[in-house]
């Protein structure tokens, strides 16, 4: 079941997706929909034990929030937010208030809420939408004890390490070089074509187009070597050519005859202390 926010707790059923085996397309027709909503954050129902407690059916519904995340974040960016959110009893509320609906054919509802029938394809469509529509007004709402909203308590999706590398490697993709297409002449239709491809480039100056060179050269310096294979072989070679510099270092000053005397004498000296204060535990060699 699907439904959208319009603004604070209001709500409206949208309806519901048919879903297979394959959440990886089900995520893909979420992300679809909030873009074209210009949503802001996902709520998923967590459907947790009456004891609120994970299930085996929590578990799957975690797995597949982490994979929508990952896909919201690969194809909106970090614009868009999952959360996650308790779902408990979220069907039997919406079924009372379809069957309790004013001028509305509800004894099919009232019927499967005393346990008397099943549900159609149709009623059974329209009763998860509207359990959507219970738990994402639940989720706007306020707490009355503490007056904050149920946003700030639920628990919200970090996409994976790998959709964030992927998501960076994306955004630290070079820059293409601007080049203006050649004018062809006269007005036949490769100049049509000339004037749809080229349209605004006038309003991009070269002031304009080097400080968005330099403001992306910033922002990729800040964020270094991550998400970046290249750089960090880079510094990993740096570090182990500073390493071997050091030791090429300490092996001069080791074979130099002044430096290499004065670490001799400050080993003798060491070992005579050593030997005077343990004299008495001193051992026959022999034996």
């Amino acid at each position: 079941g699907v439904a959208l926010s319009l603004g604070g707790v209001n709500s409206m059923p949208v309806g519901t997706y048919v879903t297979g085996t394959d959440w990886k397309e089900t995520a893909l027709k979420i992300v679809q929909t909030a873009s074209t909503r210009r949503v802001r954050d996902i709520v998923v129902g967590l459907p947790l034990e009456k004891d609120g407690e994970d299930g085996q059916v929590a578990g799957l519904v975690r797995h597949f929030s982490q994979l929508l995340a990952d896909t919201t974040l690969l194809l909106l960016g970090g614009n868009v937010s999952v959360y996650l959110w308790d779902e408990r009893f979220s069907t039997t509320y919406a079924a009372m208030r379809l069957a309790t609906r004013p001028r509305f054919k509800s004894g099919a509802f009232k019927n499967w809420l005393d346990g008397q029938r099943g549900l159609d394809f149709s009623d059974k469509a329209m009763l998860d939408s509207e359990a959507a529509r219970a738990i994402l007004e639940h989720f706007l709402e306020k707490d009355p004890a503490t007056e904050k909203l149920n946003k700030e308590r639920a628990d919200r999706v970090n996409p994976s390490r790998q959709a964030c590398k992927k998501y960076l490697e994306w955004k630290k993709r070079p820059l293409v070089e601007m080049k203006r297409p050649k004018e062809p002449p006269g007005m036949w239709a490769e100049a049509v074509q000339y004037d749809e491809w080229t349209e605004g480039a006038e309003d991009v100056s070269p002031e304009l187009y080097e400080s968005q060179l330099q403001s992306y050269s910033r922002s990729m310096k800040g964020m270094g070597s991550f998400a970046s294979p290249k750089l960090e072989r880079k510094e990993e070679r740096q570090e182990l050519h500073s390493q071997w510099l050091d030791k090429q270092k300490l092996g001069r000053l080791q074979d130099d005859s002044v430096q290499k005397a004065t670490f001799i004498a400050a080993a003798e000296n060491a070992g005579a202390k050593v030997a005077s204060r343990y004299k008495g535990l001193a051992t026959d060699r022999k034996r």
